[in-house]
């Protein structure tokens, strides 16, 4: 009997140290994240279906709130034809983990009619991120409608529309930066107090032609905003294809940018889980996360 004591006493003093581990570890919010896929060649399938089977084993394994695609569904020398968009939406509609698509340059401005290729982009993703905003009570901002922000388990995430790629007028470009950064700004104020990280989602990265624009179109009053908060914040994209974590970002010791891989170098969907402990506040899994 004493042996049994011994073992159970044991036992509860390892559960008990084994606590802050476990605290240190807690997770407050936890989703996936995508872009720059499928690249299929015209007439090819191969992309198509790389995408297709990551989807499949993050259906089946992932724990993710939400997945996210950062944009891009083609290459930009592509057509910006309709079996494009609607391969991109098939495999998106597929997804058990509700998706969000945001728009990348190859599939909008760096089309050769780049007012029909966006009528075609709201045409085939509105719905789908449409039912994403209202399953997660999140707002959208009335002068750029693929703006959205929610706060999801103590976390801000927002999404603007940062493209890189062909410039059809610097005031246009300008106008919608400034637009961008005012989303920011009123998500901050809004929800900034109830938020312990935040993360933001785009196709490129902040600073992205600033040369023409001027920093201050996006890129100072961002950095504004993230030193104001204070708090962890993740500038999450794609564009330039290659898994890259830069930090600190723009000088500030809270500030995060990942650039995700494109699918085509990745081995599984990304998937990202924000810690509650603000040392190390982003755990990021490309590989093995299934295993």
């Amino acid at each position: 009997m004493k042996h049994y004591i011994f073992i159970w006493a044991m036992i509860y003093i390892a559960s008990c140290n084994s606590q802050p581990d476990q605290q240190a570890e807690k997770y407050i919010a936890n989703f996936a994240v995508m872009g720059d896929c499928p690249y299929d060649e015209p007439g090819k399938r191969l992309a198509y279906n790389r995408m297709k089977a990551h989807l499949l084993e993050n259906n089946q394994k992932s724990q993710a709130d939400f997945l996210i695609h950062v944009g891009d569904i083609k290459r930009g020398a592509y057509p910006c034809d309709t079996a494009y968009f609607e391969d991109a939406i098939g495999l998106l509609a597929d997804s058990k983990i509700s998706p969000y698509m945001i728009i990348g340059d190859n599939e909008w401005n760096d089309c050769e009619d780049q007012d029909a290729a966006l009528s075609l982009w709201h045409h085939t993703f509105d719905s789908l991120n449409g039912a994403f905003v209202k399953k997660f009570q999140a707002r959208t901002q009335a002068t750029v409608p693929t703006n959205m922000a929610f706060l999801h388990g103590e976390v801000l995430f927002m999404s603007v529309h940062q493209v890189s790629g062909k410039m059809r007028s610097a005031e246009e470009w300008r106008a919608r930066a400034e637009r961008n950064a005012q989303w920011i700004k009123e998500n901050f104020e809004q929800f900034g107090s109830q938020a312990k990280a935040a993360i933001i989602f785009a196709h490129a990265s902040p600073d992205q032609r600033i040369e023409e624009v001027g920093e201050e179109a996006l890129w100072l009053p961002l950095r504004k905003e993230v030193e104001a908060f204070g708090k962890p914040v993740m500038y999450l994209q794609g564009d330039t294809h290659r898994h890259a974590v830069k930090h600190p970002y723009g000088g500030l010791d809270n500030f995060y940018r990942l650039v995700i891989d494109e699918d085509l170098l990745a081995e599984q969907v990304i998937q990202v889980a924000v810690r509650e402990n603000t040392s190390m506040p982003f755990d990021i899994k490309r590989v093995g996360y299934f295993d």
